[in-house]
C-alpha cells in the first residue's frame, strides 16, 4: 500500500526559472539604473551640430491703409483716362497709422490685436458727397472726393478702435489726423489740374462704397503698389 502522503506535486520537479512569477505573471523587469548616455561617449563625428536659430523676419515700420474695392479703382482708372493722367491711380486709402515694429514677437502681436478689434467693425459704407479740390501751395495740387460726415465718423470710429489695439502693445504711437477727403489724385501738373476737377465735377453723383480690408503696408510695398 503506497503513502500518498509522501507523493510530491506534479510540479514539484519543476525548477522555476529567474524571472518567472507566481501565478503566470511575466517576468519582472531589471530597474537597476542605468548611467545616461554622456557626449564622451559618442564619436565626435556623430554628435549632433547646434545651429544657431535664423530670426524671423518683420517690418521695421509699418502704416494701416483701408484697401479699394474694384468698383472704386474702376472708377478712379476712368477719371484718370479721361484727364490724361498717366500716373496709376490710388488703390488704397492712407489712414495715417504707421508702427514701429522692434521685432517679430511684436510685429505678431500687433497684427492680432488689429484683427481682432475690426472683427465686428467691418465691411464699412462709404458715401461720397462732393468733389474736392485742393491747392497747397503755388506748385502743389490735389483733388479728391468729400466723405459724408456721418461716414467719416464711422470711419474715425474703426480706426480709433485699431490705434487702441495697437497702443496696447506699442504705447508710444502717435496717428496722424484722419484726412476728411479721399484722396484722387496727388502733385498734379498744373496744366493737368483744370481738366481734372472739369472731370470729376462732369455729372457727378453722390456714390457709395464699401471698405471691406484694413491691411498693414510698408513703405516699400506701397512704392512698389504704385509703379
Amino acid at each position: 500500500m503506497s503513502d500518498s502522503t509522501n507523493t510530491p506535486p506534479d510540479n514539484a520537479d519543476r525548477p522555476r526559472t529567474r524571472f518567472q512569477q507566481p501565478g503566470g505573471l511575466p517576468p519582472i523587469a531589471s530597474t537597476r539604473a542605468t548611467r545616461p548616455v554622456q557626449p564622451s561617449d559618442v564619436p565626435s563625428d556623430e554628435l549632433p551640430v547646434e545651429r544657431p536659430t535664423e530670426p524671423r523676419p518683420f517690418p521695421p515700420e509699418v502704416t494701416l491703409y483701408a484697401a479699394h474695392p474694384s468698383v472704386l479703382i474702376d472708377r478712379l482708372r476712368t477719371v484718370y483716362a479721361q484727364s490724361a493722367l498717366s500716373a496709376p491711380p490710388p488703390t488704397r486709402w492712407n489712414l495715417g497709422v504707421t508702427v514701429t515694429i522692434p521685432d517679430a514677437d511684436i510685429w505678431d502681436q500687433v497684427q492680432a490685436a488689429t484683427a481682432d478689434s475690426l472683427r465686428d467693425l467691418l465691411p464699412l459704407t462709404i458715401r461720397v458727397i462732393a468733389v474736392a479740390p485742393t491747392v497747397r501751395n503755388r506748385q502743389d495740387y490735389a483733388a479728391g472726393w468729400t466723405i459724408e460726415p456721418n461716414s467719416l465718423d464711422d470711419l474715425r470710429r474703426v480706426r480709433a478702435s485699431a490705434i487702441a489695439a495697437i497702443q496696447s502693445i506699442v504705447p508710444d504711437l502717435a496717428p496722424r489726423p484722419l484726412d476728411p477727403a479721399l484722396t484722387v489724385a496727388e502733385s498734379v501738373p498744373a496744366l493737368a489740374f483744370p481738366t481734372l476737377i472739369a472731370t470729376m465735377q462732369h455729372d457727378f453723383a453722390p456714390f457709395t462704397w464699401s471698405i471691406d480690408v484694413l491691411a498693414f503696408m510698408t513703405e516699400t510695398e506701397e512704392e512698389q503698389s504704385s509703379n
